[in-house]
Order: C-alpha cells, then structure tokens, then sequence
C-alpha cells in the first residue's frame, strides 16, 4: 500500500512532466482509429484481425504497436481467439463451440460490433455478458478506450485494477460474470470523485497510478505451471467446458486477497490441513500459493498422470477466483483458475516421477521446453538474416506495466538465436549466453 494518499499524491506531483507520455499515447490512439476505424469493424476481414500475419493486423498494432497506450502483451496468439500459426501455416480457433477460425471469427466481429454499439449508447453495465468477446477481455477493454478514451482507464488487466482499487482501499464486489469493464468503469468513477484529479485525462489518470502504485517487482514474465484436475484427470471433462482450472483444499476459503506464501500456509493451518506433518504442510502450501498467485498470461498444463499432457492453457483475466459451490461432486475443489484452453498440444513425455506426488508444480528448464514444445506460436517480431545485425545497445523506456521486462526478454533471444520467443531465451540463459541484471 503507498504511503501517501493518492490525492495527497497528486497534490505534490508535477503533471506537466507527463505530457510527453500522454501526447504520444495520444498519437498511438489516433494511429489504431485511423487504421481500424469503427465503421470499419463490420466487415474487417479475418486476414486483417489475426496476429501471426506480420505487422499491419489489428491484434499486431494493438498488442505490439501501441504499448504506450495500455499494455495487453502476455501470453499466447490464444487470446486472441482466432490467429494464424505461422509455424504451422494453419488458422487457429480456441473457441470450443466453434473451431473453424473464419465462423469464430464471425462470431468474435458480431460481438466486437454489438460491444461498440453498446458503448456508443452509453450502455456500460450491457457490455460484460456479451457471448464471445468476454473470452479477449484485454483486446476489448483497448479497443473501447480508443474510440470512447474518456469513459475507460487505458488499463486493461483485471489484476491491476483489483490492485489498484485495494491500494485505494475500495471495497468493490465484483458483479456476477464482470471483470475488466466493470472495475474499469467502478475505478474511474471514483477516481472522477477526487478533487485534487478534476480535469485529468483518463491517460494522465493511469501514468498517475502507476506513479504511485508502482508493482513490487515487474510481474511480466510467463510462467509455466503443470496442475492436474483431480486424481487421474477426473475433472478434466468440467475443467474443458468450463474454461477453468480448479484444485481442492477448499477449506481455506477465498484466497484472493494472499500476498505470500505465508499467507496460504496460515490459512492453511487454520483449516486443519496436514497437521500432522509441518513439511507436507510446506509442501502443499507452496503448490496453491503457485496456483493462486497465477496471472493471467501464464501457461498452464493439464497432466493425467506422470507422462501425458492433456493440453495447454492461458490463463485469462480474472486469473484466480474462488468459486462456491463448487463445479464438481468434490465439494473443496473451489480453487479456480479461468483459462483458455487448447487440447491440439496434448502429448506424451517421458514420465515425471515427482508428478505423481504434486497437483500443482512451476516447471523450468528442460521440463518445461519439453512440455511447451513448439505449441506456443512465435510473435511477429522478423527475425534477421543475420542474428548478430543489430544494434546491441538499446533502451527501452515506459512507465511500470507496459512490458519493458516482456520485451528484453523477447529481444535479446532475437538477438542471440534469430527467434524472438521465451523458450529461445531460456535456451540462451541455460547455455550462458544471456542474463539479465537488476
């Protein structure tokens, strides 16, 4: 929590030193409404949406060409719904009603257009149920501050918001199926009740925030868990159609609001588990604080038993949420993560004894490499001829949240093996040819 009030904050703040920030998110916003318009999104065809086409596309420009704006990298082409692998020259759709991509595609555009039109109307609280588009929560909330900048914060992560909103002390309940949107909308209107704020644009509201809620460490870096929906897989079936992940040990009630380990393992002492061994306590606690503490971005892999890969997933906004009742005939499994799946990288690899001891694991190194394989799709960024052709000193620059981190990571594996994608950096690193310092 800041130690100052955010109107106390501002009070002593020097506006004038953002103006070259919101200037050019200014420029960035104009650049996606002039390329993309409104009236335009009605008949955009899918070869002009998907990301894996190159630069020009509207998931492109909106993820890797106008950061400044409001960040939505993280994860995988799945959350976008609909994208073209380029790896294995196919489209792609991750929506489980409508596999073909060009009828998704369909599908996302209708919603895409009704959320605009809703917006237009001024119908904000309409927005949330809308079928489809709910599953690109990120790509919809930028796409509504550029054609309406003043009624959403250019923040487009439920994770921030909710942090933001605790560090201001809100006491907001999240309204049944409403995420991003709706604390979005909840934040703004309270930040439109402080006086020291009046006439600050929506973007110089969010540089303001990051100012003075810096995140503790830059969180934008994948990771990998490996989670088992239940003994041998025996929830996978609710997990799929539910797009969730869930684990047990729901005695702990909502684990929402844990900052550390600590924090579960108190929680879970209080609900009697393992009392009888303080190290299996360590252990389990451990493997849920890795669960809750998911973001939304990070890559999660169903296994049934040692050796066999289910699918991979992304975890999607809202991340972590505890659901009661719970989704299944075990009434403690209430752990949830939501998650886009995809079932085509399902797998068998060689046996991993220590899993069949673990529900939940972050994997690294070899392990990981051999769950993920070549099923995450490469990011547009060209790779050169020569791998070495480029200038070696380089600086990023942004403010906290804008994915600086993210995109070291991405450019210094471009730099070294031609392949701008996090399995290359981890390659790099493992062999010494990388490390990044802080």
């Amino acid at each position: 929590m800041p130690a100052v009030s955010l109107a106390d904050f501002a009070a002593a703040f020097d506006r004038s030193s953002l103006q070259p920030h919101v200037q050019e998110s200014e420029q960035l916003r104009q650049m996606l409404s002039e390329k993309f318009p409104m009236e335009s999104i009605a008949t955009l065809p899918l070869e002009k949406y998907a990301i894996g086409l190159g630069e020009g596309t509207l998931c492109y420009e909106y993820e890797f060409g106008s950061t400044m704006l409001g960040s939505i990298k993280g994860g995988s082409a799945a959350k976008f719904l609909v994208f073209f692998n380029k790896g294995k020259g196919v489209w792609k759709s991750t929506l489980r009603e409508e596999p073909d991509a060009h009828k998704a595609w369909e599908l996302l555009r209708a919603g895409l257009v009704e959320s605009l039109k809703l917006a237009a109307a001024g119908r904000w609280d309409e927005l949330e149920p809308i079928s489809v588009v709910r599953f690109i929560p990120a790509l919809r909330a930028k796409m509504l501050h550029v054609f309406f900048p003043d009624d959403l914060l250019p923040v487009f992560s439920y994770s921030q918001l909710k942090r933001f909103m605790a560090d201001l002390g809100l006491d907001w309940k999240r309204p049944k199926d409403a995420y991003a949107l709706a604390a979005n909308r909840h934040l703004l209107q309270h930040l439109r009740t402080i006086p020291a704020l009046a006439g600050w644009s929506t973007s110089e509201l969010m540089f303001l925030l990051y100012a003075w809620s810096p995140k503790a460490v830059d969180d934008t870096e994948i990771r990998v868990f490996k989670v088992a929906p239940g003994e041998n897989a025996m929830y996978w079936d609710t997990c799929l159609e539910q797009g969730k992940m869930i684990i047990g040990w729901g005695e702990t009630g909502d684990l929402s609001a844990a900052a550390s380990l600590n924090d579960v393992k108190t929680s879970m002492q209080a609900a009697g588990y393992y009392a009888d061994s303080k190290m299996s306590l360590t252990k389990k606690s451990k493997e849920i604080w890795n669960f809750v503490s998911a973001r939304p971005g990070d890559i999660i892999a169903a296994n049934r038993g040692t050796s066999q890969i289910i699918a991979l997933g992304t975890v999607i906004d809202p991340g972590y949420e505890f659901i009661s009742p719970a989704l299944v005939d075990s009434s403690d499994f209430t752990h949830c993560l939501h998650v886009e799946w995809d079932t085509s990288a399902a797998k068998q690899i060689p046996a991993q004894d220590e899993w069949a001891f673990k529900t939940v694991q972050e994997l690294t190194g070899n392990v990981k490499n051999l769950v993920l394989g070549d099923a995450l799709p490469a990011t547009d960024s060209p790779a050169p001829s020569k791998p070495m052709s480029v200038a070696l000193n380089q600086i990023l620059y942004g403010p906290p949240g804008t994915g600086k981190t993210y995109s070291v990571i991405r450019e210094a594996a471009r730099i070294v093996s031609g392949e701008a994608t996090k399995q290359r950096y981890d390659e790099a690193v493992q062999q010494g040819r990388i490390r990044l310092a802080t």
